[in-house]
Formats: structure tokens, C-alpha cells, sequence
């Protein structure tokens, strides 16, 4: 998943626009992505104008 190596790396947290930028994708595709990945379990904490993490311990 690299939607979430990208935030062990950009720790403590990471916005929409870098994560967007970083996987070349909007915005708009980005927060599906985080959707999608959180829906099996990928321990991404976080919301939109606030910025993303992982939980600890991930």
C-alpha cells in the first residue's frame, strides 16, 4: 500500500495536498483512496482540512 508507506514517512501527519502530490492523484481521488484502505483495516487516522496519520502502533 503506498498510501501508507507515504505516511510512516511524512509522520506526524500529512495533508490531503501532499498525499495528493506525492501519488500524483487529486484530492477528491485521495479521500477515496483513504476510504478504501480504512474499510479492511489499514490504520489510517486523520479527516479532511486536518491531515492524516497512522495510528501508533502500525
Amino acid at each position: 500500500m503506498r498510501l501508507v508507506h507515504l505516511l510512516r514517512n511524512l509522520q506526524p501527519s500529512a495533508t490531503a495536498a501532499q498525499l495528493a502530490a506525492e501519488t500524483s492523484v487529486s484530492e477528491r481521488t485521495l479521500y477515496r483512496d483513504i476510504e478504501s484502505s480504512r474499510a479492511p483495516g489499514a490504520p489510517i487516522d486523520g479527516e479532511t482540512r486536518y491531515g492524516y496519520s497512522l495510528v501508533e502502533g502500525s
